[in-house]
């Protein structure tokens, strides 16, 4: 199994992109990639994350890396996600300055310069925010309610673009961070990366179809949530005081009307109704309790989040 290669020389730009199922991506990646970088005369280094595919991606990624000494290539030995794939770009690369990017050419490589000009102009960190958006719309729909989390936890600056540029300093405090469930986006924010966002365009994909399902992007909000804020704890708490309120209030008000105005209560459907409403409060916020724990033994296990067969490039090759 491959590890960290030895630290190479320093590059001013590394671009991290998780790989999955995007044969039909990657050529044309690669070439407007390239074109775009060597137009700014900067020294660069392409690292490519196969996060499991099934197709015949890592065979076209190991041929770029024979055929560009820039490319360095990335196999997991199975599909462990994007967020762990983008962690594991990270920890291999060595620029000074970090894009992430996706492999599907929705967000142009032409687009990158204007990143670029952020960095450049003292930023730590620069969203790249799409100014329309040419997803499928339940990406669409799932990105909207990422993008209000973020905000809610991260304050206005969080942000849910996976098209950024970052500076070395907070890549090397994200890599040191411990934890498993690491989302690169909240995480620059929370690290305290002075942001910035610039207005880019988004285009349909290349080649393919998106791999995010509906219970995909809703296990990734659910994740967010509990890995960046203990709000839906104290939510839960200050519910079930109302609730309780509201209770008690009922109650007292059954016992004045019997004691004292010698009104009967009187039906079953409001009784099941109250305890039907109460078990599903109650199973709502076991359910809260039980990602936040889920979450602690996820961390207590300490298993990695990723592991990798092989990386191509830097002139060798590690396995």
């Amino acid at each position: 199994m491959a590890g960290p290669l030895d630290r190479p020389r320093a590059r001013d730009l590394s671009i991290v992109i998780p790989v999955f199922n995007e044969e039909g991506n990657l050529e044309e990646l690669h070439q407007r990639l390239s074109k775009v970088i060597k137009s700014l005369g900067k020294t660069y280094e392409i690292i490519l994350v196969d996060d499991g595919s099934r197709d015949k991606s890592f065979e076209v990624m190991k041929n770029l890396s024979q055929r560009d000494e820039n490319v360095v290539s990335v196999q997991f030995t199975r599909n462990f996600g994007q967020h762990p794939a983008i962690a594991a770009g990270l920890t291999q690369a060595f620029g000074n300055v970090v894009v992430i990017m996706d492999a599907d050419l929705q967000n142009p490589p032409e687009e990158i310069p204007k990143l670029l000009s952020g960095i450049e102009q003292g930023y730590d960190l620069v969203f790249g925010v799409r100014k329309q958006r040419k997803d499928n719309p339940v990406r669409r729909i799932g990105s909207f309610f990422a993008d209000l989390i973020l905000k809610a936890l991260l304050g206005p600056q969080g942000n849910v673009s996976a098209f950024l540029a970052v500076r070395r300093p907070f890549v090397e405090a994200f890599n040191s961070c411990p934890e498993r469930n690491k989302f690169f986006t909240a995480m620059f924010t929370w690290l305290g990366a002075k942001s910035t966002n610039v207005e880019v365009e988004h285009s349909a994909r290349f080649a393919g179809k998106t791999h995010y399902s509906i219970r995909k992007l809703a296990q990734l909000l659910i994740s967010m949530t509990v890995s960046f804020s203990e709000y839906p704890l104290r939510l839960t708490s200050w519910i079930g005081f109302v609730v309780s309120l509201i209770g008690l209030a009922l109650t007292a008000k059954v016992i004045i009307q019997w004691l004292f105005l010698q009104v009967a209560v009187q039906g079953y459907a409001s009784t099941f109704a109250a305890i039907v409403f109460f078990g599903g409060v109650q199973l709502l916020f076991l359910g809260v309790i039980g990602e936040y724990l889920a979450r602690v033994h996820i961390e207590s296990r300490r298993r990695p989040d990723y592991l990798i067969r092989t990386v191509l490039g830097r002139g060798g090759k590690n396995e």
